[in-house]
């Protein structure tokens, strides 16, 4: 019997062919890479812009704000094991707030993503759920697009850390809470809270550090006014 064999030529021209076809894929992979990472990153930005928006009153926006972020370390106040990013407000070239990233780490289907907006006397301007799961109908109402509730905060102030107010009305606190639904209210209260209590402990080193975000600070998807 005959037997067939493929000549060292014919297995050249193989090789060179899947080498080939590995290197076009590799290179539509990194093209595709490169031709949506600007588009991304323009999306984020358009989200914090929009974020900055809804928490912090027309005369503390500018074009510079975006830059002007600094990336901070995981602290247990700020309710995740990531790092969080804060920006900060100018007027008249004077820093006059400051918006922080923070996480309700304790809602009823997991955490709570968060944009908080507080002046420099640790005195809240205005919060906005960023992402979360919560659940339709009853802890959704942390969601601006539901209710009005997340408002609450704006114009609220810590007077101390173990300020008693700062709770549901369930607890005692001053802020409302939801029926049948106690445990996404009580740990956005306390997200709140203890994001002021960071503020009031780290302020000033905030505001002697440098710029430092890059593409190290990203805002989970946005939701809509």
């Amino acid at each position: 019997m005959k037997s067939s064999s493929t000549s060292p030529r014919s297995i050249m021209k193989l090789a060179l062919s899947l080498a080939s076809f590995g290197f076009v894929a590799t290179s539509l992979v990194v093209a595709t890479h490169w031709a949506t990472k600007e588009a991304i990153e323009q999306q984020r930005k358009q989200q914090l812009i929009k974020g900055f928006s809804q928490v912090l009153p027309q005369n503390m926006l500018d074009q510079n704000l975006l830059e002007r972020c600094i990336l901070l370390e995981q602290d247990p106040l700020l309710g995740s094991d990531q790092k969080k990013s804060v920006w900060l407000a100018k007027e008249q070239d004077k820093v006059v707030a400051m918006v922080f990233q923070t996480t309700a780490p304790d809602g009823y289907n997991g955490d709570i993503d968060l944009l908080l907006a507080s002046d420099l006397t640790q005195k809240v301007l205005d919060v906005r759920v960023i992402s979360h799961k919560e659940t339709p109908g009853l802890g959704d109402r942390i969601d601006i697009r539901k209710s009005d509730w997340i408002k609450s905060f704006s114009e609220k102030s810590l007077h101390e850390s173990n300020d008693s107010r700062w709770a549901v009305t369930k607890d005692g606190g001053m802020f409302d809470g939801f029926t049948g639904a106690t445990i996404t209210p009580r740990a956005v209260v306390k997200a709140v809270k203890n994001t002021l209590v960071y503020q009031g402990m780290h302020q000033s080193e905030i505001l002697e550090q440098a710029y430092n975000c890059g593409d190290d600070s990203m805002l989970k998807d946005d939701q809509d006014d």
